[in-house]
């Protein structure tokens, strides 16, 4: 700002500059200078209303004449003739209006949206303004007349449309003030311009932005001085004080909230404050002020002053302020022009009428028909399980023991099952337990129970079969051999071993490889070496819900170690069957030492890598296009991608702009939490469209840069029994082995 920083009577802001209208009629400009539009034509002297568009000025003189200068791409600044009898003006993007004295509007420059095609009747206006691509005429009848550009619904006024008293145009919004205060936005609301603060009411003035909205309310405080003696003492010091406004002497109604003031200064007994109970409350009957107080810096009662005051004639002069305006006095001579003052607010409303009384109650109506009987709700969510009833009587006892042998010897006869007794048989060949027909030493037509700590011994006494803890133990100090041909089975869903294919199935009896898992596996260890041209695991997936393969650790050692010594085959291949399942899935940072390409099939060149952008920081991108209006547009980004970064002063995002169409150039003007906007060089007004990308900071990684990390270069794994011989595959390794030995 130009110095001296005094005597200024007026102020107007353009774009990207500023204008000061001073007591003496000159004009001070500051700011960008692009177009000139900070060169005041001269002589500067004269001037007593000043406005500012987009990189050019306007000057209205005393003699009623209108100066203009600055940018004129599209003759904003060609006042047409007569340049007379203007009395205010208003500067729009690229347009201008001029109001005349016998209240018709001129406009001039760009008409692309039709801004300056004033509607008919051309008469009767006492207040214009200029937006970014749209008009407003204030009529006398306090009726507003909006005519342009329409994109954001700035031309809808809204109903009714009476009663206003001043009008104001930003880019894309429109403001009016009405008689009793109140305000009316509409167009964009983009930023909460459109959002006028609670209570709206008591407004005086108000004035729009590009993106914003401000008003004015007039003050309604006043001073109050006052007398504090103990007796016939003056007091000196810091006192606490609390006021309270009523509206009797002595009974009466507290009229607002109590105002308290601490460590007042009273001097001699005298003191000072400022108070503020509102506007409201003043009106054209009395007020009476009660007066407390107490030491400063005090945790003491307050004490009452006395009897309540009757407040004075200044607070009444603020309700007086906004009273109804007198009748108009007869005219008098024409005196000299002077210079042109603001418009007075519109005076207030007469009271609404009194409502006439309620008619009396009307008679009862005759009950209505029964509805018809709803839908049968859906049932009800099951009940809890019952308690488990009492156990059933024993059962009778079972059949007694029989042993028969292929002798022909008749039966030992019969014993309770639960009394046999020790028993020792010699030379009688093969014997049957639940059948007459043994064909083997010992035949068991039925079922073999183990009591706790039961075994089946074999003639080395250190091979057998022992029952601990209602579990099975095949104990042996050397391996457990399966002949080719034969088979065992456990339940099929839990263990299969084909002796004849060398496979052993789990959840399956079918199975396709070596081991063949149909299921979830999770192990501590597992190694299976591969010696011939098959692969040495396959996992196969169909689910959409859950990975193929989930690998977890709880220690410094790799959760899955894959090597590879192929030039031209994947370490791992994994596929999932189901396309919109994941094939593989990763809870935290996926790193390697080579490229991360996405592998892509095409029509002439067979599959091909493409690979992805590395970066020092973690960014997320996001993408589009857009279009200027009148030169102007703004980008607001996607929710959901604004949920994943970081934007703020310290993570600023980083915005690219490519122009698809001519202009004179781009820039970005301003950039926020959620949106930014681009604006066109030179205070251009073109539509040209452009496309843009986005990056900003990942949310919760903002500070990451290019971190070390400390690889592990030889896999931790634990040999395992048998690795050394070919063919072998281990699993658990923590005691004796498996041995699949295939036949010749």
């Amino acid at each position: 700002m130009p110095a001296p920083n005094s005597g200024f009577i007026g102020i107007a802001a353009g774009s990207h500059h500023s204008l000061g209208l001073k007591a003496d009629g000159s004009i001070a400009a500051w700011g960008r200078n692009q177009e000139g539009q900070l060169d005041v034509p001269p002589p500067n002297t004269g001037f007593v209303d000043i406005v500012a568009g987009d990189q050019f000025s306007l000057g209205l003189k005393a003699d009623g004449s209108i100066v203009a200068w600055g940018y004129n791409s599209s003759g904003q600044c060609n006042v047409p003739a007569p340049n007379t009898d203007f009395v205010t003006i208003a500067a729009g993007g690229s347009f201008s209006l001029g109001l005349k004295a016998d209240g018709s509007i001129v406009a001039w420059g760009n008409n692309d949206d039709g801004n300056c095609n004033v509607p008919s009747p051309n008469s009767g206006f006492i207040a214009i303004a200029a937006g970014g691509g749209h008009s407003l005429g204030l009529k006398g009848d306090g009726s507003i007349m909006a005519w342009g550009l329409n994109q954001e619904g700035q031309l809808n006024v809204p109903e009714p449309n009476t009663g206003f008293i001043d009008i104001a145009a930003g880019n894309w919004h429109s403001l009016g003030l009405k008689a009793d205060g109140s305000i009316v936005a509409w167009g964009s609301n983009n930023y909460g311009k459109l959002n006028v603060p609670e209570p709206n009411t008591g407004f005086i003035s108000i004035a729009a932005g590009a993106n914003h909205s401000l008003a004015i309310k007039p003050a309604s405080a006043f001073s109050y001085q006052g007398i504090l003696v103990d007796g016939s003492i003056p007091m000196d010091g810091l006192y606490d004080f609390e006021f309270v406004l009523y509206n009797g002497p002595s009974e009466g109604n507290q009229l607002a909230e109590t105002v308290i003031v601490e460590d007042l200064d009273v001097i001699d007994g005298h003191y000072t404050v400022e108070l503020d109970f509102g506007r409201g409350v003043f009106t054209d009957e009395p007020r009476w002020l009660e007066i407390w107080s107490r030491l400063g810096d005090s945790a003491g009662e307050f004490i009452t002053l006395g009897s309540r005051q009757k407040i004075l004639p200044v607070p009444y002069a603020l309700y007086a302020g906004s009273g109804t305006p007198g009748p108009q006095g007869q005219k008098g001579d024409k005196g000299d022009i002077g210079a042109i003052g603001p418009q007075g607010p519109k005076g207030d409303k007469g009271d609404t009428g009194a409502i006439g009384p309620q008619g009396p109650k009307g008679n009862t109506g005759n009950t209505g028909p029964a509805g018809a009987r709803g839908p049968q709700g859906s049932q009800g969510a099951k009940g809890d399980r019952g308690n488990a009833g009492p156990a059933g009587a024993q059962g009778p006892a079972g059949p007694t023991l029989g042993i028969y042998d292929s002798l022909g010897l008749s039966s030992s006869g019969g014993r309770g099952a639960g009394n046999a007794g020790g028993r020792t048989l010699l030379n009688l060949g093969n014997v049957g337990i639940g059948t007459a027909s043994p064909t083997e030493k010992l035949h068991v037509a039925g079922n073999i129970r183990l009591d706790s700590g039961g075994d089946i011994a074999f003639a080395d006494n250190n091979t057998r079969i022992h029952e601990n803890s209602n579990d099975l133990y095949l104990e042996a100090d050397d391996d457990i051999y399966i002949s080719p041909d034969d088979d065992i089975w456990m339940d099929v869903s839990t263990l299969f071993i084909d002796g004849s294919a060398d496979r052993v199935g789990i959840g399956t009896s079918s199975p396709a490889s070596r081991l063949d898992v149909n299921g979830t596996v999770i192990s501590a260890g597992l190694s299976v070496p591969n010696a011939g041209n098959q692969n040495a695991v396959e996992v196969f997936n169909t689910s959409s819900s859950y990975p193929t393969i989930y690998a977890k650790a709880n220690n410094s050692t790799n959760v899955l170690l894959v090597e590879n010594s192929s030039s031209d085959k994947p370490a791992i291949w994994a596929k999932n069957a189901n396309s919109t399942g994941y094939a593989g899935w990763f809870v935290g940072k996926l790193g390697c030492t080579g490229s991360k390409p996405a592998t892509v099939q095409t029509q002439s060149y067979g599959n091909r890598n493409l690979y992805s952008d590395e970066s020092a920081e973690i960014y997320f991108f996001d993408r589009g296009f857009g279009t200027l209006t009148n030169g102007s547009c703004v980008i607001d980004l996607d929710p959901m991608f604004l949920e994943t970064v970081t934007i703020n002063d310290s993570y600023p995002m980083l915005v690219q702009i490519t122009l698809t169409a001519d202009c004179k150039g781009v820039f970005v003007s301003e950039k926020t939490g959620g949106s930014f906007t681009v604006m066109e060089l030179q205070g251009g007004i073109s539509n040209a469209t452009f496309d843009w990308e986005v990056c900003a900071k990942r949310k919760g990684y903002e500070d990451v840069r290019m971190e070390s990390i400390t690889f592990v270069t030889e896999p931790m794994v634990e040999t395992l029994p048998g690795s050394a011989e070919s063919g072998q595959g281990h699993i658990g390794s923590t005691g004796r082995s498996i041995r699949i030995i295939k036949g010749e």
